[in-house]
């Protein structure tokens, strides 16, 4: 049986596309020659690499400006990380559900409730809670501070960088 890796888009404008990673080396990033192509302003040219190595992926980060993402995390430049069937990875402001075909599937009754959805459009400045737009929309400073939480979750900010 193959082994092929597969990154499922979740949001911008190629939500719900699907990406076998093929390569031994996958690039991602904004230029026309990468393996995926990300329609994503905040993207670079050459964002990452995802590398197939013994049945398994990493994610390396290519130093790319507005970095990569693992599971809310942010990876340090230039730095690897492992992926697990389900993990999140995001380059710039894209995100990407990981899914490993060799993995042992759980069983739905043994999944954990989730926690609400959270979108962020950048372009129309709306914000989607469980896939319904927010309504009243926010004010311009609150989709700004949202925005900068949404980019750093999983990490603690200071006061300092929010002013």
């Amino acid at each position: 049986m193959s082994h092929i890796g597969k990154l499922i888009c979740l949001n911008g404008p190629n939500a719900s596309a699907e990406y076998d990673l093929f390569e031994e080396v996958n690039t991602i990033g904004r230029t026309p020659e990468a393996t995926i192509v990300l329609d994503d302003q905040f993207a670079s040219r050459n964002h990452a690499e995802i590398r197939h190595i013994d049945n398994a992926y990493q994610v390396h980060d290519l130093k790319s400006k507005n970095g990569v993402l693992l599971n809310g995390r942010r990876l340090a430049p230039g730095s690897t990380a492992w992926l697990e069937d389900g993990c999140e990875v995001q380059f710039a402001s894209t995100r990407f559900r990981f899914r490993d075909p060799s993995a042992t599937m759980t069983a739905p009754s043994l999944m954990a409730v989730g926690e609400p959805s959270l979108r962020v459009d950048t372009t129309t400045r709306q914000v989607y809670v469980d896939g319904r737009v927010l309504d009243p929309p926010l004010s311009v400073k609150q989709f700004d501070l949202l925005w900068f939480l949404y980019q750093n979750r999983g990490r603690v900010v200071s006061k300092d960088e929010i002013a």
